[in-house]
């Protein structure tokens, strides 16, 4: 069962401290659409075999995507803990809760 929705993306941004290195300075979030999918039984076991319990699929435009880290999704933050991209204009996003997001 899939329903099209809005996620929030927080994408991290990076800049050059005094010593020229990159650095995380902050994050930037994004609104974009997507669809919103169940995950299947095989992710779940592979996903269970990491210690991970994988709650959504959310499919987004690839452009879009930008390398985002954390996802918000009806007010509840989740990590992307792994991506796909079955075409070139969309990416899946899998998506589990994890302390500290």
């Amino acid at each position: 069962m899939t329903r099209d929705g809005v996620v929030t993306l927080e994408v991290p941004v990076y800049g050059r401290d005094a010593l020229g290195q990159y650095v995380k300075t902050g994050t930037e979030s994004r609104e974009v659409f997507c669809e919103i999918g169940n995950i299947t039984q095989s992710e779940w076991g592979a996903a269970g075999r990491m210690g991970l319990k994988p709650e959504y699929r959310v499919t987004v435009w690839a452009d879009e995507y930008a390398g985002a880290t954390k996802a918000i999704l009806d007010g509840v933050p989740y990590a992307i803990y792994r991506t796909y991209q079955p075409s070139g204009d969309k990416i899946e996003l899998y998506l589990t809760r994890r302390a500290g997001v």
